[in-house]
């Protein structure tokens, strides 16, 4: 636990694990690699340095290969240390706490690492450097008191920097081109400052100053060079060009592909002709592909093979030379690009048959809904000609009243069934239409009320026959649960005509209510289509039906006919 609790704490840390690694190197430096003490500070170093480094995790256990590199290093840290091998390793050092720099986002670990920087250069040029070049001793020799006081003041500078609210960056999160180029810089700042003394007869002092201000001036030629923020393209853009291209135009690929992907429809033949635009790529011959269990081939393959697969598309291209890492991961962009544009059209045509299906689900789903109609209607005529009590004059006028509708009605949809186009409407005065309602459901118990005798408009009998028939008929169920429940049907003429059904029974539930009319909802006497195939046929034929109010006690449906506008809308 207390192994654990402290790895956290350095680790929530790592400024001062920082400072506490540059601070032991220091101890090194003053005492010097030539003698043991020295060596042996430095070995501590490196034991902290291990703690600290940013490349593997701090909890990470050394295989048996790693263990005799560390001990091959130690070993050599021992023997054979010396101000020469010390300025490499400060070197080394400085390009990773530089390469480790670039992917911190929080301030505070940015001046951490930027003071670690100014410790190790000035280290090097102050304390390692002029042991290495003797002639630069003497010179030196003035700045060393300063160079042991003000150096471990940036060290302290460290420490008392505050401790970072978020979480450190992740660990191997190290930019290796950065650190790469801190140590050259780092280099030829140190070769040239001996060349100048060796050549130029500067002193130290003066010659590392020349090349400091010579890599300085280089650099700075080289940034406005490489993106000079003039509206000309800089090196930096032709690099990536250049780099990233590999001899190939992609987005004008890519063009081809998306035009081709609109003169082809069906999946497989757009693969194999997408695949042939890949010969355009530099070195690619041909070769082979498979999907969904069908192969094919394209251009002529010659050369050596290399594979790519991508979410189901298997590419086999034959490339004449040896490609490049820049060329496969094209080719591999290339596929990936190609299985999007062949999974588009799969689903595409996928698409296409749930959407005929879906036609034919409809169509069987409306005639099943008007069958069911018909049948009901047989039904309630049954019923009331079956009453006690009826004449045979009233069963025989009912019958003679009733038939005719039910047949002209099945009559429309078998004709529906041969042809699933949509039908002219049948249409009746409001009257008729009325009273025959009133006579196919009159010995139901439900009650028939209007404000004003019918008038003669016409009105298409089979929207509001199939409707009304649904919702009379749901409440007629409703009914089963509790047989004193009443059934009210009105007709209303202002400000629209209206039909209305409703029950004095238990209100919907909120969830079943939302979905009424927009899909088809579970019902415990069926699939529960009736309500969804109602409110669509009443909406082609330019009617709404809805729930007009759902309370306890009163649930009221209203099949309302739209304005002329509203229909056309519709």
């Amino acid at each position: 636990m207390t192994n654990g609790f402290s790895y956290q704490w350095w680790s929530c840390r790592p400024h001062w694990l920082l400072a506490a690694c540059l601070a032991v190197l220091h101890l090194a430096l003053v005492q010097g690699p030539a003698n043991q003490v020295g060596r042996m500070v430095l070995l501590a170093h490196l034991g902290v340095f291990l703690l600290w480094q940013p490349l593997v995790h701090g909890g990470h256990r050394f295989g048996l290969r790693g263990l005799l590199v560390l001990l091959g290093v130690a070993a050599a840290v021992v023997l054979e240390a010396s101000w020469g091998l010390t300025a490499l390793w400060v070197m080394v050092l400085a390009s990773l706490v530089a390469g480790g720099a670039f992917f911190e986002h929080l301030s505070v670990a940015r001046w951490a690492y930027r003071l670690a920087v100014a410790y190790l250069i000035l280290a090097l040029a102050v304390m390692v450097l002029p042991e290495v070049l003797p002639q630069a001793s003497g010179q030196i020799d003035p700045l060393r008191p300063l160079a042991l006081l003000f150096l471990p003041a940036l060290l302290l500078a460290m420490v008392v920097l505050p401790v970072p609210t978020q979480a450190p960056r992740a660990v191997g999160a190290f930019d290796l081109l950065s650190a790469l180029l801190v140590f050259l810089v780092l280099a030829v700042v140190v070769l040239g400052a001996m060349a100048f003394m060796w050549l130029g007869g500067a002193s130290y002092l003066g010659g590392l100053v020349q090349a400091i201000f010579s890599v300085a001036g280089a650099l700075l030629v080289l940034a406005w060079v490489w993106n000079p923020r003039i509206g000309a393209e800089g090196l930096a853009l032709k690099l990536s060009r250049r780099v990233l291209a590999a001899g190939v135009s992609f987005d004008d690929w890519l063009h081809g592909v998306a035009q081709l992907s609109l003169q082809e429809s069906q999946p497989q033949t757009f693969l194999r002709r997408a695949c042939e635009t890949l010969l355009n790529f530099p070195g690619v011959t041909g070769g082979r592909g498979e999907v969904d269990g069908q192969g094919f081939e394209f251009g002529r393959p010659s050369g050596a093979e290399y594979p790519f697969e991508q979410g189901g598309v298997r590419l086999s291209l034959a490339i004449r030379h040896t490609p490049s890492a820049a060329m496969l991961w094209y080719l591999a962009l290339a596929t990936q690009v190609l299985q999007e544009f062949y999974r588009e059209k799969a689903l595409a045509r996928r698409l296409r048959s749930l959407s005929y299906v879906e036609a034919v689900h409809q169509t069987g789903a409306r005639l099943t809904h008007d069958v069911k109609n018909l049948l009901q209607s047989l039904e309630a005529v049954c019923f009331a000609a079956s009453r006690p009590g009826a004449s045979p004059e009233e069963i025989q006028g009912l019958v003679q009243r009733q038939l005719p509708v039910v047949a002209e009605r099945l009559r429309q949809t078998l004709a529906k069934l041969r042809r699933p186009e949509p039908q002219d409407l049948d249409e009746v005065p409001l009257a008729v239409w009325w009273r025959e309602l009133q006579d196919r459901h009159g010995s139901s118990g439900i009650v028939f009320s209007a404000e004003a005798p019918a008038p003669d408009d016409l009105v298409p009998r089979s929207i509001l026959g199939s409707v009304t028939e649904n919702l009379i008929q749901n409440a007629l169920d409703k009914r089963r649960s509790r047989s004193s429940m009443m059934i009210r049907v009105d007709l209303t003429m202002a400000p629209k005509l209206t039909v209305s059904v409703e029950d004095d029974g238990d209100a919907l539930a909120a969830e079943l209510a939302e979905a009424l009319f927009q899909e088809p909802v579970a019902s415990e006497q069926g699939l529960g289509m009736g309500l969804y195939q109602s409110a669509e046929l009443a909406r082609q034929g330019g009617w709404a039906l809805a729930l007009a109010r759902n309370e306890a006690g009163c649930v009221r449906f209203c099949l309302t006919q739209q304005a002329p506008a509203a229909r056309e809308g519709g």
